[in-house]
């Protein structure tokens, strides 16, 4: 039976496949368009920023496919100031990525960067400290290994981690260790 738990229930699905975050946080060449990889959000997120302009020029809707913070710095000809969560209005030129929420920083998840004000939820407007409870879910269930035939635990994170490292997450108030090993240990 497959899992219907939605980590972001708010955000739809990319029709668009994501190929402007690279697999390894370390990587210094994109893994789609084999460019270098020089940009990084203010929060130390590296992305390759000509796929994300291909992506953003690929998406054929106003959807909201991801949450990222961005602001215009060097405001161009075609763009004025906006407070938007929308990336098609992202600016190649003109527009910094602030960061992108759903994506681990720095080879870890930056807990830190998001318990660091109250801010306002720019998917549900929900006044929020860390992460927005009504945007953001994690969940776990027991499945059956197909190699040992022992339940092993599978946690659905709202994030997308290319790391092996610790990552915190927060359920209800309570931070959670999670080790990302053979298998994985819920500390």
């Amino acid at each position: 039976m497959k899992n219907s738990f939605n980590p972001t229930p708010r955000l739809k699905s990319s029709p668009v496949p994501i190929l402007f975050i690279p697999f390894y946080g370390q990587k210094f060449v994109c893994d789609n368009c084999e460019q270098s990889i020089s940009s990084r959000t203010l929060s130390g997120q590296r992305f390759c920023k000509n796929c994300l302009f291909d992506y953003v020029n690929n998406l054929t809707d106003n959807n909201i496919y991801l949450d990222v913070i961005y602001e215009i710095v060097d405001r161009c000809i075609e763009h004025k100031d906006s407070d938007t969560q929308n990336i098609q209005e992202w600016c190649y030129n003109c527009s910094e990525i602030s960061h992108f929420n759903q994506i681990a920083a720095k080879d870890r998840f930056d807990y830190s960067y998001h318990n660091t004000k109250c801010k306002l939820c720019k998917l549900c407007e929900k006044v929020y400290n860390g992460f927005c409870s009504n945007c953001y879910f994690i969940s776990f269930e027991w499945i059956e290994s197909t190699l040992v035939k022992n339940p092993i635990p599978i946690v659905y994170l709202p994030w997308w981690d290319y790391s092996s490292n610790i990552s915190l997450a927060v359920k209800n108030g309570v931070h959670v260790a999670i080790q990302f090993t053979q298998g994985v240990d819920i500390v």
